[in-house]
């Protein structure tokens, strides 16, 4: 399955916990609601973020050529101390901390300050917003089974 499926399936299920996240905002008040819903946009900004860089990871380690040797069918050779030895890839410090990366974590640090500046973060809110990303990726992963 591709990446973009994945994420329309985790996003919708995202979305349906967020449901019953406002409802039950609607009880806590409007500081809780605002709080959840700008932490579940960041969140799902952060999400996004995180797998494009580790698709561009990925797709610029099959790019290098390294893998190209290896033969679906003459896999006799072919072990784990091999691999170790000869393919050690080292995830450098900026690879790791990409743009995509920085700027979602800037984002969400600025509607954080700014939701503190204005007195209208709701701690119990904002931890809330990111509950639904975590529940949704967790139900996609054990509904896979």
């Amino acid at each position: 399955m591709s990446f973009k499926f994945e994420f329309i399936k985790v996003a919708k299920k995202c979305f349906l916990i967020d449901i019953f996240l406002l409802i039950g905002g609607a009880i806590l008040g409007l500081n809780f609601v605002l709080s959840s819903q700008i932490s579940l946009i960041c969140s799902i900004f952060v999400l996004v973020a995180t797998l494009k860089t580790y698709e561009n990871l990925v797709e610029n380690e099959l790019r290098s050529g390294k893998f190209d040797a290896i033969d679906d069918q003459n896999t006799d050779n072919f072990t784990d101390e091999n691999t170790q030895k000869k393919n050690v890839s080292k995830v450098s410090f900026v690879k790791f901390f990409s743009f995509y990366k920085l700027a979602a974590y800037v984002f969400m640090f600025g509607c954080f300050y700014a939701l503190l500046k204005f007195h209208l973060l709701s701690g119990i809110g904002f931890l809330a917003g990111i509950f639904p990303i975590v529940f949704a990726l967790f139900w996609s992963l054990l509904s896979k089974k």
